[in-house]
């Protein structure tokens, strides 16, 4: 629910604009009162909606943005950044085989390492995509 009221898509306070700016011109053609401000109505509630879709970010918009800092901590080697999004209890991974990373500290270490020997210079997202889940 919070999707729908947070992270609208741009196109369902645009349909409801344009029919609030239908009915308050049809409503002015026919001097309706009511179909008139049930017009305006619907436009400020659009607008309404799209401001608090635009000023409030959802748990998965911070993530996003987050995912962001984070890659652009490392290419820009703010190391006290990269620590402050890392989990103290993460754990790193491949998958099929033994070998793992466990902790903030490690995983930190490891990285800086390995950047400092390829000489990264720039990095970017090719994609993202977010879900929430609710805990158990």
């Amino acid at each position: 629910m919070s999707d729908l009221l947070f992270d609208v898509p741009w196109w369902l306070p645009t349909v409801l604009a344009i029919t609030g700016i239908s009915l308050w011109v049809s409503g002015n053609r026919r001097q309706n009162r009511r179909l008139r401000d049930g017009g305006a109505v619907l436009v400020l509630l659009a607008v309404a909606w799209s401001a608090m879709s635009f000023l409030v970010d959802t748990a998965k918009e911070t993530c996003q943005k987050q995912t962001r800092q984070f890659v652009q901590a490392v290419v820009d080697r703010k190391w006290n950044t990269f620590e402050e999004l890392l989990d103290p209890e993460v754990r790193f991974a491949f998958s099929g085989s033994s070998w793992r990373i466990i902790g903030r500290d490690t995983l930190s270490r490891a990285v800086q390492a390995d950047i400092g020997h390829i000489g990264l210079k720039t990095a970017h997202l090719a994609g993202m995509r977010a879900s929430q889940e609710r805990e158990r």
